[in-house]
């Protein structure tokens, strides 16, 4: 699990969530999942991280 800090930094703008990691390495590389859930219900995406 990601936790905002000085190399990773998570922005709100309305309906949007960004995520930025400010430096990367090979040993980052991997499938990234966001998940949010309210009353409604749960949604979840992923993105492949390729380190070259």
């Amino acid at each position: 699990m990601l936790t905002p800090g000085d190399n990773v930094n998570v922005d709100f703008k309305e309906e949007t969530v960004r995520l930025r990691i400010s430096y990367v390495y090979p040993e980052d590389e991997g499938v990234y999942t966001c998940i949010a859930h309210n009353d409604l219900g749960i949604a979840r995406t992923s993105a492949c991280l390729i380190v070259d």
